[in-house]
C-alpha cells in the first residue's frame, strides 16, 4: 500500500490461504493503512496492489477496495451502484486477456526466422571425398602389428625354445663339478622362479633334464643324484602350497634306473662304507 518509501514490512501482508472474501481484503487493508504515517510521499498515491488472483475474484476487491475508502458498502442484493464502474473494469479486463491471447498466438504462429534472404542461395560447399583427403603425417605401423598371430605365437615358441636350449647347457656344463651349498640354493632358486612365474613347461623341462644328467653319470657328478633328490621334495612342497597340486602329478614321471658304469661303482662302494656309526638306546 502506498507509493512512497518502500518499506515493504510494513506496507505489506501476505494471506497464507488464498481467499477471495471481501471482508478478509479489506481487513488486511485496513491494518495496512493505519501503519502509514501522514506524510506527503506515503499519502501522494495510497492505492492497494492484491496479486496472484484470477479474474472472476478481482470483483469482490475492487469491492473491498471501494468499501475500505467509504465510497459504498458491500451489499450483493442491490449492487446498482457500482454497476457501471464493475463493468468498466470488467470490460477492461476481457480486454487484457484479449490481447494476452492474441499475442501467444502470435508468438506460435510466427514462422521461425530464416537465415538465408529469399534472393540469396545458401553457399554450400562440397565435402570431399576420403580418397582425396592426402594425409599430412604419413603414420609407419611397427612391423611386429603387421605379423599375425600364428607367426607371433611361433616366434615366441623359438624364442622359448632358445632359452631352454641355452639352459640346458649351461646345467650340463654345471653338473660335471662336484656340488656345493651355493650350487644347490643357487640352482634350487631358479628352478623356483620358473614355478613362480607360472612357466610351468619350462620348468617341467629342466627339472626332467636336470634328472635325467643325474641319473647318468657321464654327464654329472655322482654326488648331484642325492642333490636332486632334496631339491625335487622341497619344490614338490612349494608347488603344492602355491598351485594346490605338486609337481609329480604335473610332471606324471617314472623313476629310472641309475645307469652307473664301473668305475663309478668301485667309487660308490668306496663311499658306501660309513665314516661314523650312530646306535639309538632302546628303551622298554
Amino acid at each position: 500500500m502506498g507509493h512512497g518509501i518502500c518499506d515493504t514490512y510494513t506496507k505489506s501482508a501476505n494471506i497464507n490461504v488464498p481467499t477471495n472474501r471481501a471482508e478478509s481484503l479489506y481487513a488486511e487493508s485496513m491494518k495496512l493503512y493505519g501503519k502509514i504515517s501522514p506524510k506527503l510521499a506515503d499519502l501522494r498515491g495510497v492505492g492497494v496492489t492484491c496479486s496472484k488472483l484470477k479474474s472472476r475474484m478481482r470483483k469482490d476487491v475492487v469491492s473491498a477496495v471501494q468499501q475500505m475508502f467509504g465510497m459504498t458498502k458491500v451489499d450483493e442484493k442491490e449492487p446498482k451502484k457500482n454497476e457501471k464502474s464493475n463493468k468498466i473494469i470488467k470490460n477492461q479486463e476481457e480486454k487484457d486477456d484479449d490481447d494476452d491471447e492474441e499475442n501467444m498466438q502470435e508468438e506460435v504462429v510466427a514462422p521461425p526466422p530464416t537465415v538465408f534472404s529469399s534472393n540469396q542461395e545458401p553457399n554450400i560447399q562440397k565435402v570431399p571425398h576420403p580418397k582425396d583427403i592426402k594425409p599430412g603425417i604419413e603414420v609407419t605401423v611397427p612391423g611386429i602389428l603387421k605379423l599375425s598371430e600364428i607367426q607371433i605365437r611361433r616366434a615366441l615358441k623359438k624364442l622359448d625354445g632358445d632359452q631352454k636350449k641355452i639352459f640346458s647347457e649351461k646345467l650340463e656344463h654345471f653338473l660335471k663339478k662336484e656340488p656345493t651349498k651355493e650350487g644347490v640354493v643357487d640352482l634350487h632358486s631358479h628352478l623356483k622362479s620358473f614355478l613362480n612365474a607360472g612357466k610351468l613347461s619350462t620348468f617341467s623341462m629342466i627339472l626332467h633334464n636336470f634328472e635325467e644328467l643325474c641319473i647318468d653319470s657321464k654327464k654329472s657328478h655322482v654326488d648331484w643324484f642325492p642333490a636332486f633328490y632334496i631339491i625335487f621334495e622341497e619344490l614338490k612342497l612349494q608347488s603344492k602350497e602355491l598351485l594346490q597340486f605338486p609337481i609329480d602329478k604335473m610332471q606324471k614321471r617314472v623313476p629310472k634306473p641309475r645307469e652307473v658304469s664301473k668305475e663309478t661303482k668301485k667309487t660308490q662302494n668306496e663311499r658306501r662304507v660309513p665314516q661314523e656309526v650312530v646306535v639309538f638306546e632302546t628303551t622298554r
